[in-house]
């Protein structure tokens, strides 16, 4: 081989390490980008499922929480409905109480009390004879009306009535003294 092929070869030689080296440092750049690229997608990835997941779990929670809240308040209303049926049905046995006749009186003049020109008294008739001594001392005419239960009803000159009854007070009473009683009971 002469001098010159000699020095050619070198010189393709060296050419072809300087390609060689250039190609192997462009290949670990590419290789490093695409790391780095594969790197950030997956922590975007990691980072989009670890927001989906702390929203479902943050959602799972929340109906949890509203599904809880919902049975608590349908317990609630249930047990105040129980209670409330419990006292209705105590309120029924009334009469059968010692002191009923003070009780049938007082309804009568508190609705009185309400009125001028009261004319007449109409109550049960199981019950109109704890109230014949009050109507002779009211001046009142005593009727009977089985539609009456555990009270009376004052009819005025006018036309007008006066119902007032221990279901009729009870009832009226019943939001106050339900969300008192709520209280108590949850507190």
């Amino acid at each position: 081989m002469s001098e010159l092929e000699t020095l050619l070869e070198k010189e393709i030689l060296s050419e072809l390490d300087d390609i060689l080296a250039q190609a192997d440092s462009r290949s670990k750049e590419i290789i490093e980008t695409a790391e780095r690229e594969a790197s950030a997608r997956l922590a975007a990835c990691r980072r989009r499922v670890d927001t989906k997941s702390r929203a479902a779990e943050q959602r799972a929670r929340s109906g949890a929480e509203l599904t809880l809240s919902t049975a608590a308040m349908k317990a609630k209303g249930e047990v105040m409905e129980r209670l409330r049926e419990r006292v209705l049905s105590a309120l029924s046995e009334a009469p059968s109480r010692p002191g009923y006749g003070k009780v049938l009186e007082a309804l009568a003049e508190e609705a009185i009390s309400a009125v001028d020109s009261a004319q007449s008294v109409a109550a049960n008739p199981e019950d109109l004879d704890k109230l014949t001594q009050w109507a002779l001392r009211r001046g009142l005419e005593l009727r009977e009306d089985p539609a009456i239960r555990l009270g009376v009803q004052i009819t005025c000159s006018d036309g007008r009535t006066i119902v007032n009854t221990l279901p009729v007070r009870f009832h009226r009473a019943w939001d106050t003294l339900a969300s008192e009683v709520a209280d108590l009971i949850w507190e």
